[in-house]
């Protein structure tokens, strides 16, 4: 659905907006390079990403951090071409579901942008 990993660009705008620290960029960076090196497992790595994300949100305003969220998926234009058509199209006869790794800010505001 996105060209590329959206945890880590909205990190890196997060970061880059004050929101997180720059440590909490780095650790998932470092995590992602255990999986990538083969010494952690896909779950583990989703686990331990989630994770970061979470201590490194403790004390952030929530209205601060959702409203970045929702301008990152808003905003965004890697969202592949067809996405946006198929969600439209299937939501008149299916029930739509997104199954992901994501945080549950980031699944709540990118289905904000393409369609819940």
């Amino acid at each position: 659905m996105y060209d590329g990993f959206s945890y880590f660009e909205l990190l890196k705008k997060q970061v880059g907006e004050g929101l997180i620290g720059q440590h909490v960029l780095a650790n998932a960076m470092a995590s992602m390079q255990k999986y990538k090196s083969k010494l952690q497992d896909y779950e583990t790595t989703i686990v331990e990403l989630l994770d970061i994300y979470a201590t490194g949100l403790k004390g952030a305003h929530y209205t601060a951090i959702l409203e970045s969220t929702k301008q990152f998926y808003d905003k965004s234009d890697k969202f592949f071409a067809y996405v946006r058509p198929t969600i439209e199209e299937l939501r008149g006869s299916h029930d739509i579901a997104r199954v992901t790794g994501l945080s549950l800010m980031s699944v709540k505001t990118s289905y904000l942008s393409v369609g819940e």
